[in-house]
């Protein structure tokens, strides 16, 4: 059965948070992990990875820009240092639970196709709080290579993409993460399309 986890050290007064997934990066020291990744990050309190980070040291890279916390896919390693959990977990920051989950999509959550997010028929919000073991406000994930923003039942749902993969090529671009503001217990979400240079 899934267990979601509260992390104790999540900041409560994040209130810039950077989110990616599929990262892929398997250098000794994530240096395929590109600097325009880094510099979208400058000035966030926090890090979202939604996993298939690849191997462990994109962590400690993104670590050089702000504390890292996220989930993993079933290929990641585990993170001795706890920094991601297997399954999901729920971060507190100025007022809001974050969800955030590797691939909504396999837990039957969610549909993703070209068009959009799609959703099962019922409470969105009803099956959140089941599999993350409490409501959530904001459900980051990963999983798709597509970035999407979506709201369903007052959630906001963030899936950043991938910063290395896209589902979508943009000219000049090498993939995609997202930059989530919090601010007196609103979430506003940006897509930030990143280059290498």
């Amino acid at each position: 059965m899934y267990k979601s986890r509260l992390c104790a050290s999540s900041p409560p007064h994040a209130r810039a948070i950077g989110i990616l997934a599929d990262t892929h990066c398997m250098g000794p020291r994530a240096e395929d992990l590109a600097d325009g990744i880094l510099r979208a990050f400058d000035g966030v309190d926090l890090i979202l990875h939604c996993g298939d980070l690849g191997g462990l040291p994109v962590l400690d890279r993104l670590a050089t820009v702000a504390p890292v916390l996220g989930t993993r896919s079933p290929a990641d390693p585990v993170d001795p240092g706890g920094r991601t959990v297997a399954a999901g977990r729920v971060i507190h920051a100025d007022g809001l639970r974050i969800g955030v989950a590797f691939d909504l999509v396999n837990e039957g959550l969610v549909r993703s196709t070209e068009d959009g997010l799609h959703f099962p028929d019922g409470s969105v919000r009803e099956r959140l709080a089941a599999y993350f073991e409490q409501p959530v406000d904001v459900v980051a994930f990963g999983g798709t290579h597509r970035d999407v923003v979506a709201v369903r039942d007052g959630v906001l749902f963030v899936n950043p993409g991938s910063p290395r993969y896209p589902a979508v090529k943009r000219d000049g671009e090498i993939g995609t993460v997202a930059l989530l503001r919090l601010r007196d217990g609103t979430a506003l979400v940006e897509t930030v399309h990143v280059r290498a240079a």
